[in-house]
Protein backbone atom coordinates (compact mmCIF):
# COMPACT_ATOMS: atom_id res chain seq x y z
CA UNK A 1 0.00 0.00 0.00
CA UNK A 2 1.00 3.54 -0.73
CA UNK A 3 -0.32 6.29 1.66
CA UNK A 4 0.21 10.06 1.05
CA UNK A 5 0.27 12.45 3.49
CA UNK A 6 -0.59 15.81 3.71
CA UNK A 7 0.88 17.72 6.22
CA UNK A 8 0.55 21.74 6.96
CA UNK A 9 2.17 22.98 9.68
CA UNK A 10 5.02 25.54 9.64
CA UNK A 11 7.40 23.82 12.57
CA UNK A 12 9.00 20.53 11.69
CA UNK A 13 9.18 19.81 15.31
CA UNK A 14 5.97 20.44 16.55
CA UNK A 15 3.14 18.18 18.05
CA UNK A 16 1.23 17.84 15.05
CA UNK A 17 4.22 16.83 13.13
CA UNK A 18 5.10 13.85 16.05
CA UNK A 19 1.37 13.14 15.78
CA UNK A 20 2.26 12.41 11.96
CA UNK A 21 5.25 10.03 12.81
CA UNK A 22 3.32 8.38 15.22
CA UNK A 23 0.42 7.39 12.53
CA UNK A 24 3.40 6.38 10.09
CA UNK A 25 5.14 3.83 12.15
CA UNK A 26 2.94 0.96 11.66
CA UNK A 27 2.56 1.68 8.19
CA UNK A 28 6.47 1.63 8.01
CA UNK A 29 6.64 -1.45 10.27
CA UNK A 30 3.77 -3.32 7.99
CA UNK A 31 6.46 -1.91 4.86
CA UNK A 32 4.31 0.11 3.30
CA UNK A 33 5.52 3.04 1.17
CA UNK A 34 4.49 6.51 2.58
CA UNK A 35 4.77 9.91 0.76
CA UNK A 36 4.90 13.14 2.26
CA UNK A 37 3.08 16.45 1.11
CA UNK A 38 4.59 19.01 3.41
CA UNK A 39 2.84 21.84 2.00
CA UNK A 40 4.87 24.80 4.21
CA UNK A 41 8.14 22.99 3.12
CA UNK A 42 7.25 22.64 -0.91
CA UNK A 43 6.21 26.48 -1.06
CA UNK A 44 2.28 25.22 -2.38
CA UNK A 45 0.05 28.43 -2.74
CA UNK A 46 -3.50 27.94 -1.72
CA UNK A 47 -4.88 31.08 -3.62
CA UNK A 48 -6.92 30.63 -6.14
CA UNK A 49 -5.21 32.99 -8.64
CA UNK A 50 -6.08 34.13 -12.40
CA UNK A 51 -3.95 31.39 -13.79
CA UNK A 52 -6.19 28.41 -11.97
CA UNK A 53 -9.41 30.15 -12.99
CA UNK A 54 -7.91 28.97 -16.33
CA UNK A 55 -6.74 26.00 -15.84
CA UNK A 56 -10.20 25.41 -14.11
CA UNK A 57 -12.16 26.27 -17.44
CA UNK A 58 -9.67 23.87 -19.52
CA UNK A 59 -6.09 25.76 -20.55
CA UNK A 60 -3.75 22.86 -20.40
CA UNK A 61 -2.76 22.06 -16.55
CA UNK A 62 1.06 23.31 -15.69
CA UNK A 63 3.59 20.41 -14.99
CA UNK A 64 3.93 21.24 -10.92
CA UNK A 65 0.24 20.93 -10.71
CA UNK A 66 0.25 17.61 -12.97
CA UNK A 67 3.25 15.96 -10.87
CA UNK A 68 1.17 17.00 -7.87
CA UNK A 69 -1.83 15.02 -9.61
CA UNK A 70 0.11 12.17 -9.84
CA UNK A 71 1.31 12.20 -6.70
CA UNK A 72 -2.55 11.64 -5.57
CA UNK A 73 -3.43 9.06 -8.21
CA UNK A 74 -0.16 6.72 -6.73
CA UNK A 75 -1.90 6.74 -3.51
CA UNK A 76 -3.71 3.86 -2.51
CA UNK A 77 -4.81 5.63 0.72
CA UNK A 78 -4.66 9.81 1.71
CA UNK A 79 -4.52 11.35 5.29
CA UNK A 80 -4.15 14.82 6.39
CA UNK A 81 -2.21 16.10 9.46
CA UNK A 82 -2.96 19.74 11.00
CA UNK A 83 -3.30 21.42 14.15
CA UNK A 84 -6.82 22.55 14.40
CA UNK A 85 -7.30 26.50 14.64
CA UNK A 86 -10.67 28.19 15.18
CA UNK A 87 -12.22 24.75 14.98
CA UNK A 88 -10.98 24.04 11.49
CA UNK A 89 -8.03 23.52 9.57
CA UNK A 90 -5.55 25.87 8.51
CA UNK A 91 -6.19 28.08 5.34
CA UNK A 92 -3.42 26.02 3.83
CA UNK A 93 -4.98 23.08 3.96
CA UNK A 94 -8.03 24.55 2.59
CA UNK A 95 -6.23 25.65 -0.61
Amino acid sequence: MHLLTVFSHPVAASYPAAVMSAFHEPFHEAGHTIDVLDLHREGFDPRFTVEDHSYFWGAPVPADVAAMHRRVEAADRLAFVFPVYWWSMPALMKG
